[in-house]
Parts: C-alpha cells; sequence; structure tokens
C-alpha cells in the first residue's frame, strides 16, 4: 500500500498524518520525525503526536523574600532536537544576574534586562539554566513576575512564569480545634 499523495515528501519539511497500513522498506529517525521510504522509492513523514515538545519550566526560590535577599532563578529546558532559544526578561527591582548554563550559551543584556540562552538539546534531554539576582531595597511590598518563553525551531513556544513577593506581610491564623 503506498501513502496518500499528500504524505509523499519531495523536501526535508514534510511531515504526514501517520504511517499504519505502510509496508516501508526502511525507517530512519531524526530530530523525532520518521522518515519511511517504501519499495517504489516515495519518502514520506511521521511525526509522532506523542514525542515530547519542546518545554519550558522555571522556578524562583524562596518565593517571598526582603530587600537584600538573594533570588535563585533555575529554568529547566527539555529538548526536541531542534535548535531552541530561550528569552527571559528581568523585572526592575533585581540586581544583574551570574548565569551557569548546563548546555548551550546563556548570556544577559543589562541594556534590555533580559537573559536569552540557545542550543540544541537532545530529544528528551533536559538543560539547566541557573541565575542568581539580588533583590534591591526599597521598604515596598514589591511583586516580581517574570516569563521565560522558549520557541524551537518549528516556532511552537512554551513560557512559564515565576513569582516572587518582597517585603509582604505575614498573616497568622489561629487554629482552633474542637474535640467531640
Amino acid at each position: 500500500m503506498e501513502p496518500p499523495e499528500e504524505c509523499l515528501c519531495s523536501g526535508p519539511d514534510c511531515v504526514a498524518p501517520d504511517s499504519r497500513g505502510y509496508s516501508p522498506k526502511y525507517a530512519i529517525v531524526h530530530n523525532g520525525t520518521i522518515y519511511f521510504e517504501l519499495s517504489s522509492g516515495a519518502i514520506f513523514a511521521v511525526r509522532s503526536a506523542a514525542e515530547p515538545r519542546a518545554e519550558v519550566q522555571k522556578q524562583a526560590r524562596p518565593s517571598a523574600c526582603s530587600g537584600g535577599d538573594t533570588i535563585v532563578y533555575t529554568v529547566r529546558i527539555l529538548g526536541n532536537g531542534l535548535p531552541l532559544t530561550l528569552t527571559d526578561p528581568l523585572p526592575d527591582g533585581l540586581s544583574d544576574p551570574s548565569l551557569v548554563a548546563s548546555l548551550g550559551t546563556a548570556d544577559y543584556d543589562p541594556g534590555s534586562r533580559v537573559v536569552t540562552w540557545s542550543g540544541t538539546p537532545r530529544l528528551g534531554e533536559w538543560v539547566t539554566i541557573e541565575y542568581t539576582v539580588a533583590v534591591q531595597e526599597t521598604g515596598e511590598t514589591l511583586v516580581l513576575r517574570n516569563t521565560a518563553v522558549l520557541t524551537d525551531g518549528d516556532g511552537v513556544v512554551s513560557t512559564d512564569t515565576a513569582t516572587v513577593i518582597v517585603n509582604g506581610t505575614s498573616v497568622y491564623i489561629p487554629v482552633v480545634m474542637r474535640f467531640h
């Protein structure tokens, strides 16, 4: 059985809905895409819906602090075998960061206050970017939110936001227990 006409490839960017029922001569997996060659010489590609997509996860420690304290941001990236880029604008009220990345290239532009990273982690490989900042002394209560935006080579975007409260007010609620 031959694949439908819309599944036939003439270049590296073709994608077919699925491969069930086709009898490939052989298959090659490259960057999460399976390329099949049939006995007729036709080549088509299938991208698995279950394949991991590039993903970003971000957290800040601690999530509540005072002016002058240090915050450690950890950004984790799940690779999909394609080139990835990350942008992470820092809110006002934080010092310039010191950056460490387990793979790829991390940088900071003090003029735009944006952390950037680029790299090509393998399919399913995690990359960790960690940076430390100091909170400026203001005396005011601040809510610092910043969002990391990851874009893969296919244009798919993943985002995650970390929030830190600076100089927040603690509220203590009494616990009343009743025994029967």
